[in-house]
């Protein structure tokens, strides 16, 4: 399967606010070919704030594939941990992820 996305601006730079950054994710164009009778789509992004570009990428992989679920995975990242530990006072953890998995995160911070 090929997702495509047209190139947009950085959403997470600067002082854009939730609405700025949906008018930018709009003009993204995101598109997606036929999967070829898959069934299930698993789309891993390493932080998940509102859903809007995981909302955009299922829209997209929907249109093509009517009856394709499509599941969306975030694995944190240190960046993902800071942000909300400075914005909103919390501590994200990795609890959640296999352990073969995490081990991979660790290694690669």
């Amino acid at each position: 399967m090929q997702l495509q996305k047209k190139p947009h601006e950085p959403l997470h730079t600067g002082n854009k606010d939730r609405i700025q950054r949906r008018e930018i994710l709009d003009g993204a164009e995101f598109s997606s070919h036929g999967l070829s009778g898959l069934d299930n789509v698993f789309v891993f992004d390493d932080v998940i704030t509102t859903g809007a570009t995981l909302s955009h990428i299922a829209r997209a992989i929907r249109e093509e594939n009517p009856f394709a679920e499509v599941y969306g995975i975030a694995l944190c990242k240190s960046d993902s941990q800071n942000y909300n530990r400075e914005n909103f006072d919390r501590e994200l953890t990795n609890d959640h992820i296999p352990k073969q998995w995490n081990k991979i995160w660790k290694e690669s911070e």
